[in-house]
């Protein structure tokens, strides 16, 4: 057995040689390589816990049959009528198309479910009303528009109707995004034609019906239980 020479300070240092069969003096703890194997296992350990954790939320998001069984359906659902408007290249342009301008009403659909309505619920009658359920009906346009021959600049604006329980309704087009009316903020009022469907409709459906081969105009319809209100949109 051969010892190591003393260190700098004539002690003998903690490293012991040896040939053959010996046990190894014991010396400090290897502290670099303990970090290092720490870090090694420590690290996937780390990433271990957070996938579990990550697997327990979406499971929580996931609601048991017993949970999915008390769930309840929202009394209203949404709706969309969409006008999408191509625009035409000139004869022999290859480059890409240019994106579609569209025209677009958003509004919360109520639905009948056996009440009696007339266009609008008997309390929504006679008043002005959101034109639909929950939240205001937003009209927004990429193009200037006339609507029953009134303009209406491209961008967005929230739509109401001035009801009546037998007579003639008014579409509203408002710039106030708010959830209340204010008459201030009226761009144009528009005259709403009517009539009496045969077969009551089960669900409020406003829809923007073009105009024969693709003419960028046609009718603006507004439909609810026993009425129907129209009235034009086209382009400026």
């Amino acid at each position: 057995m051969v010892r190591g020479a003393p260190d700098a300070r004539g002690s003998p240092s903690s490293i012991t040689q040896c040939c053959g069969h010996c046990a190894v003096a014991p010396g400090p703890a290897p502290r670099a390589d303990f970090n290092s194997l720490r870090t090694k296992f420590l690290l996937p350990t780390a990433l271990v816990r957070l996938h579990a954790t990550l697997l327990s939320a979406t499971l929580l998001a996931v609601p048991t049959a017993q949970a999915q069984s008390a769930l309840r359906s929202a009394p209203s659902t949404r709706g969309t009528a969409e006008v999408v408007l191509s625009v035409p290249r000139p004869e022999g342009d290859t480059s890409p198309a240019p994106a579609p301008l569209k025209v677009k009403i958003d509004y919360g659909q109520p639905h009948r479910r056996g009440r009696v309505v007339a266009g609008a619920l008997a309390a929504d009658l006679g008043k002005v009303w959101r034109l639909g359920a929950n939240t205001p009906t937003v009209l927004s346009t990429d193009v200037d528009l006339l609507i029953g021959g009134k303009p209406v600049a491209k961008g967005t604006y929230v739509l109401w109707a001035e009801t009546s329980a037998s007579g003639p309704w008014t579409l509203i087009v408002s710039s106030d995004p708010g959830g209340d009316y204010k008459q201030a903020s009226d761009v144009a009022r528009v005259p709403l034609t009517s009539r009496t469907l045969a077969d009551p409709i089960e669900s409020l459906t406003i829809s923007l019906v073009p105009g024969p081969e693709g003419a960028p105009r046609g009718d603006l319809r507004i439909m609810w239980g026993t009425r129907e209100f129209t009235t034009t949109w086209a382009l400026k």
